[in-house]
């Protein structure tokens, strides 16, 4: 059975139960059957994609543009994701049972880069043996950071 997102003690089953405008999150994952075992990392809940418009979709008037590709928003799996960690993944597959934790929402790439990795580095996931992170690797512009 999967289990559910969690934020602030409820449960997050869909888009309408994050704040407006968010872009992604930063998560914890616990895993319950090797106690003190965990996962820090992000996930996006969306991404904006272009897709080549087709042959019969140049024709319509609303498509009369220099460019035939339309920007379309995908949902990112985020709801079935336990991250993208290898050994975390084949534990989840083999039955682990896991408490899956979203611990910031976050509104920019930016902010959720930094904040990911300031999770890491701060919380000592990469030193500590109980964690499945094993890298970390960032590059962050303060401009980004400071536009809002």
């Amino acid at each position: 059975m999967k289990e559910s997102w969690i934020y602030d003690g409820k449960e997050v089953l869909s888009l309408k139960d994050m704040p407006q405008g968010v872009i992604g999150f930063i998560y914890r994952i616990d895993n319950l059957s090797e106690p003190g075992k965990y996962y820090i990392g992000r996930k996006t809940v969306a991404s904006q994609k272009k897709k080549k418009l087709t042959a019969k979709e140049k024709l319509l008037p609303e498509n009369n543009r220099k460019s035939f590709k339309t920007e379309y928003c995908e949902s990112s799996g985020w709801k079935n994701y336990y991250g993208s960690n290898l050994i975390l993944k084949d534990d989840v597959k083999k039955g682990a049972r896991t408490r899956r934790t979203i611990l910031k929402y976050c509104f920019s790439k930016a902010e959720i880069t930094f904040s990911e990795t300031a999770e890491i580095i701060c919380g000592g996931a990469l030193l500590d043996p109980m964690s499945y992170n094993s890298w970390v690797k960032c590059v962050i512009y303060k401009q980004h950071l400071l536009k809002k």
